[in-house]
Parts: C-alpha cells; sequence; structure tokens
C-alpha cells in the first residue's frame, strides 16, 4: 500500500513538472506526455477501483 501511495505521489508530480514546463516553454510535446501520463494514470486508479470493489462483493457473499 505505501509502494502504490509513492507511485501515485511521484506519478501526480512527474504530471505538474510536465504541465509547468508546457505552460513555460510553450512546448506542445510537452502537454502531449503530461495528458498521456495523467490518462494512465487515470485509466489505473478506475481499474484498482473496479477491482477493490469487485474483490469486496465477492468477499461479502
Amino acid at each position: 500500500m505505501l509502494l502504490l501511495r509513492s507511485l501515485a505521489l511521484a506519478v501526480a508530480i512527474a504530471i505538474i513538472v510536465l504541465v509547468g514546463l508546457a505552460v513555460i516553454t510553450g512546448n506542445p510535446r510537452y502537454k502531449r506526455w503530461a495528458m498521456r501520463v495523467g490518462v494512465g494514470f487515470v485509466a489505473a486508479a478506475v481499474i484498482l477501483g473496479l477491482g477493490v470493489l469487485l474483490s469486496s462483493m465477492l468477499a461479502a457473499t
């Protein structure tokens, strides 16, 4: 669990840095990378959330 939290924090910092670079430099390449990382992180969070929900539903039955 601690590893997952530290990984989430690292990804959040990476997104903030990429968006900051995109805003400061005006380079659209950084913005694309920030969007890719953000979409991947959201997809991973949704998959993990569904997995936890499904396992808790199975444990309740």
